[in-house]
């Protein structure tokens, strides 16, 4: 198939009609479609598909110009249409698909269903229906499978998706769909599915092994229904199985983003480790200052009052050294006599108190002079008092400067811990995103292992519903033998069965050498448009893995970078073309009918949003000067700056240029470019 031109008519950022042609010179089959990122080059690589399979991946489907919606009056329809003028099979077809647009309110649109329409030019040059919309369904599947589109119509976003299944290792069945179907192994497996194997009911060898029990024998009919259960159970466990697996590399994958995450991450989560340890020093610090502080201000309640009377006891000594002169009252009497006296009421004289006012007066007067309240004795108390208190304040006022100077301290070390905190405030980790990431990694460590467990459970049951089968299959088998019918059944169906393992060993080992030569054709264009000291390995599930070729360097997988991923991928699907079209050769050389002329003018095209921003120079004119000489047609699709690079290299074989310019960023329109 080689496209000729694409017309699109309010398709989203292209307002009303917009034509472009394709180069489809044989030595200049490349067409330049450049334009700035956002202008509309991935949806004019996308109107392709859309024209000729339905189907778009953008989020937003409404398709009709986002301009024209809003100005439309309510009642009122538009269209969107994109349509394709393509040359196959020595045949000219146009291919058209049109939607239809009602506005029902201001914010409202109602698309009808798409209406696909495929016409081809007759000898007269005129355009006519191919037929029912089955037929030009058909014709298009014809042309280029849906399923294999995607290797030939793909944006930035496509390569990412194919990096991921075909580098990390995962299943790979649209890789292995698209080399069986381009290289011709479908037939060979149509024709293996049709033989066998005979646990399936719609295959030769299973119809025959379940017309072994016509006899009516029912212990046959028994075990057939206990067989076909365990067969059941298989599929299903097995089945079960690859989800499983599936849902593991998924989970495990994630979990190595998470670990990575937080690998990356360790430095801040350490320095947040510090930043809690500083401020745990200061509360503990503030809890010691409170602490010296309150026994600071207790001390000094406890002593600063017999600190502050040192002075006065001193004044008090020097006066009490003239003690001698005063008088130290009446010897040899006690205060307790003269209360005797005042009890009495009578005086040693023999006076009666009651009477004498003036004798009673001098007795009280008397009492307080004599022991035990007598000068003498409160002198000789008041200075054991002053030697006491002057002995209890000794380094009193040194113990209160040092307590004080500990309290004080506090102040420098937490001023040292803020600082110390201030620094590391800068270079914390995103504490909630740490956490989310830890609770996520444990929660997917917890589905691992609830994963690993199922796993087990569903190899066991597969073991054992494998060795029942195999029990009851002898058991039957016996049966059978015993049978006249079931002899002749038994012999057609090892017929088919040996059919079906001939089938198949052809099948794997026609697999396993276009593997092979699929690996050698891709390593051969990957040397040229990537690097020639990395080689590249096909799997048995069709996923890649990239090793260095000198041994003496190192030796496993490599890490990938993006540049290498999306270098691979155009190595695998030019290799794909490649082999395609070396097969159409070698069925144009075996075929002796009038087709042979027809097969001749068959191409495929390449319709790629590239990004080549991924690649320095030097790469990108190795893939500028490679992917030309594969494909039939190509239309590349290129920002600005890649673009200057790549028409640099492709000048002489550039058929056509053109460019897209966003006008807003609803609107764009096609330019063609000298």
């Amino acid at each position: 198939m080689i496209i000729y031109s694409i017309e699109l008519e309010n398709f989203r950022q292209f307002r009303g009609c917009h034509h472009l042609d394709f180069s489809i010179d044989n030595d200049k089959n490349v067409t330049v479609v450049m334009g700035e990122n956002g202008s509309g080059k991935t949806t004019l690589e996308q109107a392709f598909t859309w024209c000729l399979y339905g189907k778009t991946t953008f989020k937003d489907k409404q398709l009709l110009n986002r301009e024209v919606c809003n100005t439309m009056p309510i009642g009122t329809t538009e269209q969107v249409k994109v349509e394709m003028v393509v040359h196959t099979n020595n045949a000219e077809f146009c291919i058209r698909r049109r939607q239809t647009v009602t506005k029902k309110s201001a914010s409202k649109h109602v698309s009808s269903l798409d209406d696909f329409n495929v016409k081809r030019r007759n000898a007269n040059g005129d355009w006519e229906d191919v037929g029912k919309r089955l037929q030009a369904d058909s014709i298009v599947a014809e042309m280029l499978p849906e399923k294999l589109s995607g290797f030939f119509f793909f944006d930035g976003e496509r390569i990412d998706k194919m990096s991921e299944d075909l580098l990390q290792k995962r299943k790979s069945d649209d890789f292995k769909e698209a080399v069986r179907a381009l290289v011709g192994l479908n037939t060979l497996q149509a024709a293996m599915d049709r033989f066998g194997p005979d646990n399936r009911m719609k295959t030769v060898a299973g119809k025959l092994k379940s017309e072994m029990d016509d006899e009516g024998e029912g212990k046959i009919a028994e075990l057939s229904t206990e067989i076909n259960s365990l067969v059941l159970n298989i599929e299903n466990n097995q089945n079960e199985q690859q989800k499983i697996v599936e849902m593991l590399d998924n989970v495990k994958k994630m979990l190595l983003d998470k670990e990575f995450e937080l690998k990356n991450m360790q430095d801040s989560i350490n320095n947040g480790v510090q930043y809690a340890k500083y401020q745990q020093k200061i509360v503990n610090e503030e809890k010691q200052q409170v602490a010296d502080e309150s026994e600071c201000l207790k001390y000094f309640s406890k002593h600063i009052f017999r600190v502050l009377l040192l002075p006065l006891y001193k004044m008090a000594l020097t006066e009490i050294k003239d003690a001698g002169k005063i008088d130290m009252g009446i010897p040899h009497i006690h205060s307790k006599t003269i209360e005797f006296l005042l009890n009495r009421g009578k005086c040693i004289c023999g006076s009666d108190l009651h009477q004498n006012v003036e004798c009673l007066k001098n007795l009280q007067a008397l009492m307080y002079t004599l022991p035990p309240h007598s000068l003498g004795n409160m002198i000789g108390s008041f200075l054991k008092d002053i030697k006491n208190n002057s002995r209890n304040t000794d380094g009193s006022v040194e113990h209160f400067m040092q307590l004080v100077k500990n309290a004080l301290c506090h102040d420098e070390r937490i001023a040292e811990y803020h600082n110390e905190i201030k620094l590391l405030e800068s270079k914390l980790p995103n504490q909630e995103r740490v956490a989310t990431l830890n609770r996520a990694k444990k929660e997917l460590e917890t589905e691992q292992r609830k994963l690993q467990n199922e796993l087990g459970i569903c190899k066991e049951n597969i073991g054992r519903f494998k060795q029942e089968q195999e029990r009851l299959e002898r058991k039957r088998n016996n049966i059978i033998s015993s049978s006249k019918r079931n002899k002749i059944n038994k012999l057609y169906y090892e017929y088919a069965m040996a059919v079906y393992q001939e089938l198949k060993s052809d099948y794997e080992a026609k697999e396993i050498a276009t593997r092979e030569n699929l690996e050698q054709v891709i390593n051969e264009i990957f040397a040229k448009i990537y690097d020639n000291q990395i080689g590249l390995t096909i799997n048995d599930d069709y996923s890649v893995s990239t090793y260095l070729m000198d041994n003496s360097i190192g030796d496993g997988d490599l890490e990938k970078n993006t540049a290498q991923s999306y270098a691979v991928i155009f190595a695998f699907i030019a290799g794909i073309i490649k082999m395609h079209i070396e097969g159409k050769k070698a069925e144009i050389k075996s075929d002796v009918t009038d087709n042979a002329d027809v097969k001749e003018n068959d191409g495929l095209p390449l319709v790629m949003d590239a990004p080549l921003s991924a690649f320095d120079k030097d790469r990108i004119k190795r893939i500028c000067e490679e992917l030309p000489k594969i494909a039939k047609q190509i239309i590349i699709f290129i920002k600005d700056t890649d673009g200057d690079i790549a028409e640099e290299h492709m000048t002489n074989i550039i058929g056509k240029k053109w460019l897209i310019k966003a006008d807003s960023q609803t609107s764009s329109k096609i330019l063609e470019r000298n």
